[in-house]
């Protein structure tokens, strides 16, 4: 375990960021929005995807693009879903959640929305709707999903140390992608464009856009984190990752953590727009019990992992 190295210190100054926090579909970033139509999109279409990686077909992602709340300019003429690495991450959300589901054939594959999961969502109110979305992310959200390359036997806590790790470089002035090799290699070889992209979603990081250049995809040119951003991670890593060098069994203490993920942001919110455990604890049995029933799997055939 080296997450002492890339560790956030938890603050007073962290404490009365996320107190003083307002959760809703207009904050922070932009998930709540966008991931709220995109739920609309794919109810409202019969769409087939892909058979191999089950991913959204390349005509839609234009329509996509154009409804997220910041739409990104490409030069590619005939752009792919990691071309987009919003949606991209936003359909990796909709599948790890269980909202999505994958019906059909063999010859046909359809996206549709699972019911009982929704309805079960429906009930979230705009706190436990974010902090679900976050969990799903950090704790389920295999990039075998999205069609990228992984190793299964990846530890879930590379992926939020290296999250953290980049809000911790790019805090103060930021950094600027072109002139910085460690956030080259952040968003090229670790959290790849769409971990970025759902950084910036969630609100824990800003990014500047750059004009797009023929050729080629998204354009970065800054990246700074948010008070929010390092807020939460700091949060987390302090009680997720904490103490586990001193566990007698790090790893059950680690997964018993891991399934709380949420609950731990519960003190900061006051009465009324806190996590409920017995709602959230509905749409996890409802997701769980719609992915064995149907079979989910990632692309590839890789079973999606239950914690």
């Amino acid at each position: 375990m080296v997450w002492s190295e890339q560790a956030l210190e938890w603050t007073d100054d962290h404490e009365r960021t996320l107190r003083s926090l307002e959760v809703s579909e207009h904050g922070p970033g932009t998930v709540l929005r966008d991931f709220l139509m995109l739920l609309s999109f794919v109810q409202e279409r019969e769409l087939a995807v892909s058979k191999t990686y089950q991913l959204l077909p390349f005509k839609v992602l234009p329509a996509i693009n154009a409804r997220l709340a910041q739409p990104i300019e490409l030069g590619l003429k005939r752009p792919q879903l990691k071309s987009y690495p919003h949606i991209q991450g936003l359909y990796l959300l909709l599948r790890a959640s269980g909202l999505g589901r994958i019906d059909g054939t063999s010859s046909k594959l359809v996206l549709s929305i699972d019911e009982a999961v929704y309805d079960s969502w429906n009930r979230l109110n705009p706190t436990e709707r974010y902090f679900t979305l976050l969990e799903t992310w950090l704790l389920r959200g295999h990039v075998g999903i999205v069609g990228e390359r992984g190793s299964p036997f990846r530890f879930i806590g590379n992926h939020f140390r290296e999250c953290a790790g980049l809000l911790r470089l790019a805090q103060g002035e930021g950094l600027a992608i072109g002139d910085d090799d460690r956030a080259e290699w952040y968003y090229r070889y670790s959290l790849g464009l769409y971990g970025l992209a759902l950084l910036e979603a969630f609100g824990f990081l800003s990014i500047l856009h750059g004009q797009p250049h023929e050729g080629e995809g998204w354009q970065i040119e800054h990246v700074t984190s948010t008070p929010v951003g390092i807020a939460a991670f700091a949060l987390l890593g302090k009680e997720m990752f904490g103490d586990l060098a001193r566990s007698s069994n790090w790893r059950r203490t680690l997964r018993n953590r891991l399934v709380r993920c949420s609950l731990y942001f519960n003190p900061m919110f006051p009465p009324g727009k806190t996590i409920s455990r017995c709602r959230r604890g509905h749409f996890v049995k409802e997701y769980t019990s719609s992915r064995c029933h149907c079979g989910v799997t990632f692309g590839g055939g890789l079973p999606c992992p239950v914690l």
